[in-house]
């Protein structure tokens, strides 16, 4: 008896060390997520300042002062020298001239610097919503499905424009749902990332994601995420939640089977449905309604 007492409790410390180990790689994941999107803020940030400083070089302000200096070695006849010298009649012209293209260059920078702080603000916000999960890891609000989704938007949204991803909404008025926010954000952000690589090598114009909600079945809200991506072969249907499977080259097959384990453990679940290669694929995160998640 205690031989198989011992091997029970090694079993369960097994489970209990990769139960940890894939959330720890799943945290991993997210986070890697989130310094990829403010890496491609920065990018265009970096775009932006080049902007401001090419427009800055090429300035016309040192002509003002090229005028300027004409007007000083006139020694104070400047009456004969705009009235008779030819230097001196084409000041005026010249100079507004140099006016409007400073105005016109005065606003591209001005547009550029909103551009920036705009970028910075997005930067800022992509890494406060990240703190703001990691503070309440562990903790269970009750949250509007909705809210959940802007936030690993927020996380996700450069990633999409960059790979020019189309966002697709249905949301449906739906209970709020009592839930661990960070790992539920941790899902989400998981899914979309995967949607978002699987259409990676599509071509035609489909490339589009649609993140839904509404009621599912048994006092559960459902929140899926659908993409026209390259499909999931029938025979990997039944493996795609097991630790260690992917589908991806560089994947390590942590970051769905996290998110299925995450779900359970707040009393929900997660799936998965495709037609077959090239026909997309549709997660679902299922979360009950007001009610308390299972203990860790």
């Amino acid at each position: 008896y205690s031989q198989l007492e011992r091997e029970s409790k090694e079993r369960a410390q097994l489970q209990d060390d990769l139960v940890k180990a894939s959330r720890t790689a799943g945290m991993a994941e997210v986070a890697t997520g989130v310094l990829h999107n403010v890496g491609n803020v920065l990018n265009t940030v970096n775009l932006s300042v080049n902007s401001v400083q090419e427009r800055l070089m090429s300035s016309r302000l040192s002509h003002l002062r090229t005028a300027v200096d004409t007007i000083q070695k006139a020694n104070g006849n400047l009456g004969d020298f705009f009235t008779s010298d030819p230097r001196g009649k084409a000041i005026p012209c010249f100079i507004e001239k140099v006016v409007d293209h400073l105005e016109v260059e005065n606003t591209k920078m001005c547009d550029d610097m909103s551009a920036l702080i705009g970028h910075v603000d997005h930067i800022k916000e992509i890494v406060s919503t990240q703190q703001s999960h990691a503070r309440v890891l562990g903790v269970t609000e009750l949250l509007s499905p909705v809210e959940l989704i802007e936030d690993a938007l927020k996380l996700n949204q450069s990633s999409l424009d960059r790979h020019n991803i189309g966002l697709n909404r249905e949301f449906e008025d739906v209970p709020k749902v009592l839930l661990d926010r960070h790992k539920s954000v941790q899902i989400l952000v998981n899914l979309l990332t995967n949607a978002k690589d699987a259409m990676k090598d599509i071509n035609h114009g489909n490339r589009s994601i649609t993140i839904a909600v509404k009621l599912g079945a048994e006092e559960m809200v459902d929140i899926s995420v659908k993409d026209s991506g390259m499909g999931i072969k029938k025979e990997s249907l039944s493996k795609i939640f097991s630790h260690g499977f992917t589908t991806k080259v560089t994947g390590h097959g942590f970051g769905l089977h996290t998110s299925a384990l995450s779900a359970q453990e707040m009393g929900g679940s997660l799936n998965v449905e495709s037609e077959g290669e090239g026909l997309g694929a549709v997660f679902i995160l299922s979360l009950p309604i007001n009610t308390q998640p299972q203990e860790n």
